[in-house]
């Protein structure tokens, strides 16, 4: 396995869909860099992607096409036929699935998190030079005119960047875990109909929450309740690992971290057994 492992990799690092994603990151950070003046007082950027947890939505569906090209790529000139005759089974493939499915999310995450604390950064000077808000001086006195109720002291304003950086951290993290239950997810379909346009299309819907909206609306249709339901699918569970989460007109704590880490555990450890279990049962008919 390792040798065929070594043979993927290879092949991916010469596909040149496979760079232009980082590239794209790369120079949008160029871009952001280079609009930052004295007078930028207009929405960044990362404002319109949003936060992290949420542009890596794009990560997700630009690895899930990528992968998803790559093996009808495989079926369709004959490599994975080739390439039987030197394996054990079929599963041996699906799990070279996985693994490389999961280095690229993985690779493309590190681009996505360079990408948005970098932007913090560049957010943080556009919003000094614009507003003056954030130079915390000595008393709410020392602030520009009209902003002295904005005032905290550097104690309080370290203390609550540092919690808001971890927070955002941990989350990314665990958006990162979410990223490769997809992958595991997807090559669980492709190897179900071998369809690459099935696929596609699924890459898509799954990563941007379409079906798991729509599941939950049929659910709320159907019973009128929706919070256990949300508590376990893959991204409305966020809502329940927030440190607050809005249910109704109550504030209820989130649930803890480990909760969620262990949940989307067994979702991965789930969707990948079952797609080496589909590839066995395939050699067998």
């Amino acid at each position: 396995m390792t040798g065929l492992l070594k043979m993927e990799f290879r092949r991916l690092f010469k596909s040149f869909f496979f760079w232009a994603y980082p590239v794209i990151i790369v120079v949008l950070l160029i871009i952001n860099k280079l609009s930052v003046n004295e007078k930028q007082d207009e929405i960044a950027l990362t404002v319109v992607l949003e936060l992290s947890t949420n542009i890596l939505y794009i990560a997700m569906i630009v690895c899930g096409i990528l992968m998803v090209s790559f093996w009808s790529k495989e079926d369709k000139h004959g490599y994975t036929k080739n390439i039987l005759g030197n394996v054990s089974g079929r599963h041996i493939l699906t799990i070279v699935k996985l693994i490389t499915s999961t280095c690229v999310m993985l690779f493309y995450s590190v681009f996505n998190f360079i990408y948005c604390f970098v932007s913090y950064k560049i957010e943080f000077e556009k919003m000094v030079k614009t507003y003056r808000v954030y130079l915390y001086p000595e008393s709410a006195d020392l602030m520009p005119k009209g902003f002295e109720d904005r005032w905290i002291s550097r104690e309080q304003y370290d203390l609550e960047t540092a919690e808001y950086f971890n927070r955002t951290i941990h989350r990314y993290l665990l958006m990162v875990l979410v990223g490769l239950v997809i992958m595991a997810l997807i090559v669980l379909l492709y190897e179900l109909l071998r369809s690459a346009t099935f696929a596609y299309v699924m890459v898509i819907l799954v990563s941007t929450k379409f079906i798991e909206n729509l599941v939950l609306n049929l659910v709320a249709l159907i019973t009128d309740k929706i919070d256990p339901v949300a508590q376990n699918l893959l991204f409305t569970q966020f809502m329940y690992f927030d440190e607050y989460a809005s249910v109704g007109e109550e504030m209820n704590p989130g649930l803890p971290l480990w909760t969620f880490l262990v949940r989307n555990i067994i979702y991965l450890a789930v969707l990948a057994t079952s797609a080496i279990l589909i590839s066995k049962k395939k050699d067998s008919v």
